[in-house]
């Protein structure tokens, strides 16, 4: 009998060893090895963008970069309507802005795959944070109008015309200039009003509904 019980012990013994000993196993650190292998199968972005985007100021034919500007707050009144190009430089010399935003434009390498977004923030005085983007006419104000409006323009499609007149439809357009203007509630905007512009050529250029390329370019519109 005593020979059982100590067969019995020894067992319960090594038992419990073995399990213990798969349990360190089980939470025993990956080797580097395994991590570095694991991070190959990772999608790791990278922006291989040239543009490099510029928000000017037109002032006769005088192109100058901003940024900031500033503007007496009321309600319903033009802030200012903002050039773009796909440069930087503090001040460029120009007959016609839609023909040297095409020439800068088609200067880079399938420019034809890039497009022009935009992305407006701004507090309000409740402490509510306004953040969106615009990336096709109809999104400049279908939301938040009320505070601030946005309009976009293609002056380079717009040359020989007559009347100079915002996009309403995508149409292939360039988004060569953005006019902004206080809403009827522009008093409730704390602050100053960020106005960034972007280029990009796929989705991946963004995260959350976020810009994350190397192309931004932004200024401040600070309400005198």
């Amino acid at each position: 009998m005593k020979k059982i019980i100590i067969a019995l012990i020894l067992g319960i013994l090594l038992t419990g060893c073995h399990q213990k000993e798969k349990i360190g196993k089980q939470i025993e650190p990956k080797k580097k090895e395994e991590i570095k292998e694991e991070r190959k199968h990772e999608e790791i972005y990278k922006d291989n963008n040239p543009m490099k985007m510029g928000i000017y100021e037109l002032k006769g034919n005088s192109l100058n970069l901003i940024t900031e500007y500033k503007s007496k707050k009321e309600a319903l009144e033009d802030i200012n309507i903002f050039q773009i190009l796909p440069i930087k430089e503090e001040q460029i010399t120009t007959t016609s802005f839609g023909n040297l935003f095409y020439e800068k434009w088609t200067s880079y390498e399938n420019s034809e795959n890039y497009k022009i977004g935009f992305h407006i923030s701004y507090q309000l005085e409740n402490g509510e944070e306004i953040s969106f983007p615009i990336l096709k006419p109809s999104e400049a104000n279908a939301k938040y109008s009320d505070y601030l409006l946005v309009y976009l323009y293609d002056d380079y499609k717009n040359l020989g015309n007559n009347f100079y007149s915002h996009l309403e439809e995508d149409n292939n357009a360039y988004y060569t200039s953005i006019k902004l203007q206080w809403g009827g509630y522009s008093n409730q905007i704390k602050g100053a009003v960020k106005l960034e512009v972007y280029s990009y050529d796929t989705e991946d250029d963004f995260e959350n509904y976020q810009y994350r390329g190397n192309s931004a370019y932004s200024i401040d519109v600070i309400s005198e």
